[in-house]
């Protein structure tokens, strides 16, 4: 498989670090805005909210920061979808075209030899098509967790 097409069936190794890096971020802060706020009765109200202010400020940022990543993973994610299922519909049209060899050999146009001879070729495209197809699944279960 070249690295173009490749290409086509992943979605960035940076990308998906950058995200990870944003989402662990803002889960920290968030943990301790939610853990400042069950404490809340331990604590000056004055210094309470300073503390509060800032860690929602933090969050302000950093869901800032997260908007335009999770936007180009967004369109990683369908551009993946797009080649995802062009692979899936020419592997249609690859079934249909085996189908009709099959069908060929069984009224007699040829013999069971022909037959595979004919199908080799396809099938070993078909196998390509579910290599790929696998790649791209395994695309999406490494960003499932951020979207």
């Amino acid at each position: 498989m070249s690295e173009t097409k490749t290409a086509e069936l992943v979605i960035d190794e940076a990308l998906i670090e950058e995200i990870r890096a944003i989402s662990e971020r803002k889960q920290t802060v968030a943990g301790l805005i939610e853990k400042a706020e069950s404490t809340k009765d331990k604590v000056d109200p004055d210094i309470f909210e300073k503390v509060l202010a800032d860690y929602r400020g933090r969050l302000n940022e950093i869901e800032a920061a997260y908007q335009p990543v999770s936007e180009q993973l967004c369109r990683a994610i369908q551009a993946l979808s797009c080649t995802e299922h062009r692979l899936r519909a020419d592997g249609d049209r690859i079934d249909k075209k085996i189908e009709e060899q099959k069908f060929r050999c069984m009224v007699g146009e040829f013999d069971d030899e022909e037959l595979e001879r004919r199908i080799e070729a396809e099938q070993s495209q078909l196998r390509q098509f579910k290599d790929q197809l696998e790649t791209i699944e395994d695309s999406y279960r490494r960003v499932e967790a951020f979207l």
